[in-house]
């Protein structure tokens, strides 16, 4: 053998030197695709660079101010009722037929201007098309009193833009109905109070996207969006929550990406569903700290048993985020509310909150009758100009 790779000038040298180049082409390869291929997990945070670090904000100062649980509503007489502002928060909604009687009722008596979606808006696998059924079934159909007759603010959640869900045709929908306001899957507005100067900036992400293709677009698209925004107030609503004691835990991406944003820009409040309960959270630590208030429908939830709620504890133990209230709790065994959709209870375990805008300060209200008629989350108080 080495005899006739010889005549054929196929020194040991040589040889050795073609399996040198080949074992260097190997390695070459090798890492070329190392380069090319994708994360391996979307919640990795060392798989993505950090973001551009947010440029200072030099016409306004935001601020989160403090969030407390009231046993009571808060005195009406300081507060100028006139020139405030109130808005629905519905988060985890979609549900086809359900009973809204409760909601109506309190909408009607908050005189409700807006409606700010959470996400999920149609189950199980959102809409195929502008003329699918469940746009009666869910939305023009049951939410066809005069109080809802206002803006609709929308955010998609996973059961909207995965799987078999078309997105585009909620979008597209925005055409054909004056109250549903879906751009694009991420985008913003500003809405001014009644004394013609107070302003709430209101950001919808599109968390899905953003977490599951780790999307840093819209990652510098918001920090764009919060450093130019000149309102009182910031709100930032996604459907996926960044620290959560739910079933879907904590989105590590969110956290690495998101956060340090809601915090350099002191937003007044994260809103979020996804998981189907009720939570307040502070994420961040005391300093820069920006809460955060999540609202699921309990009427469609996993029943939660026993136990520490692991996905949030190290945090929480590190002084990153405060647990003040999650529902249900550890040992709930709730299974009982399903059975009031729709029926003679009239949906009283729907899940939903009221905000309320004033000049200095902004009030959440949960409701769900599962647990009590209500709590008050207040006040949030933005820094004067």
């Amino acid at each position: 053998m080495w005899s006739r790779l010889t005549q054929r000038g196929l020194t040991p040298w040589r040889i050795g030197a073609l399996l040198v180049c080949f074992a260097l082409a190997v390695i070459l390869l090798v890492t070329l695709i190392a380069d090319i291929a994708p994360a391996a997990s979307p919640h990795s945070l060392t798989s993505l660079p950090p973001p551009p670090p947010p440029s200072p904000n030099t016409d306004i100062t935001h601020s989160p101010g403090t969030i407390l649980f009231d046993s009571e509503s808060p005195a009406a007489s300081s507060l100028d009722e006139e020139n405030s502002m109130a808005f629905l928060i519905l988060g985890d909604w979609g549900e086809p037929g359900t009973n809204v009687t409760t909601i109506a009722a309190r909408s009607e008596t908050e005189n409700v201007s807006f409606v700010l979606t959470l996400g999920d808006n149609f189950y199980d696998n959102g809409v195929r098309s502008v003329e699918d059924p469940l746009w009666q079934q869910t939305f023009e159909r049951v939410y066809n009193d005069s109080v809802f007759q206002v803006p609709w603010y929308i955010c998609v959640g996973n059961h909207d833009v995965d799987g078999l869900a078309n997105a585009q045709a909620q979008i597209d929908y925005s055409q054909q109905s004056t109250r549903w306001n879906l751009p694009s899957l991420y985008h913003s507005t500003t809405v001014t109070l009644p004394d013609g100067e107070t302003t709430l900036g209101i950001i919808i992400l599109d968390t899905i996207n953003l977490v599951e293709r780790q999307d840093l677009e819209q990652v510098r698209w918001l920090q764009h969006t919060l450093a130019s925004s000149s309102a009182e107030f910031l709100i930032v609503v996604g459907h996926t929550p960044i620290y959560s004691v739910g079933e879907h835990g904590s989105s590590a991406f969110l956290i690495a990406n998101v956060l340090p944003l809601l915090q350099q820009y002191q937003v007044s409040v994260y809103l979020c569903g996804h998981n189907h309960g009720i939570q307040h959270l502070t994420l961040g630590g005391s300093e820069h700290a920006v809460e955060s208030l999540q609202v699921g429908n309990t009427a469609r939830f996993t029943v939660q048993g026993g136990g520490e709620y692991p996905p949030v504890a190290a945090a929480e133990d590190s002084g990153l985020v405060q647990v003040h209230y999650y529902w249900p709790h550890q040992q709930s065994v709730v299974t009982y509310c399903t059975e009031h959709i729709g029926g003679e209870d009239d949906g009283l375990c729907n899940a939903f909150a009221i905000g309320r805008v004033y000049r200095d300060s902004l009030h959440l209200t949960v409701f769900n009758r599962c647990i009590s008629p209500q709590f008050h989350l207040s006040p949030l108080t933005p820094s004067l100009r």
